[in-house]
């Protein structure tokens, strides 16, 4: 897995794939919202796919004109591929959660 392109921004991690299950459809562009600040790590010029009743795997196909955009993180050139997002969770003593922005 050494040679494998990843990208990371924040709590959110791309990690390019060769192909997704199937998805049911084309999700939002927003990857991940901060729960304190409400910024949103979001995918311009790319396509964000899930399946229709689950939040997750998600998946980005990006075009090679693709950026992940951030406020406070800046922007990141997305390569031409298929990415597998991933967010990053917390250790809670009560249960695993997400990563509060």
């Amino acid at each position: 897995m050494s040679n494998s392109i990843s990208y990371r921004q924040g709590d959110v991690l791309l990690i390019k794939v060769e192909d997704m299950d199937k998805m049911d459809d084309v999700a939002s562009t927003v990857l991940a919202e901060g729960e304190v600040t409400g910024h949103k790590h979001e995918i311009i010029n790319g396509t964000v796919h899930t399946r229709k009743w689950y939040s997750e795997p998600k998946y980005v196909r990006s075009t090679g004109e693709t950026t992940l955009v951030h406020p406070e993180h800046g922007q990141i050139k997305i390569d031409k591929g298929l990415y597998e997002v991933r967010i990053q969770r917390e250790y809670d003593e009560l249960a695993n959660r997400y990563v509060a922005d």
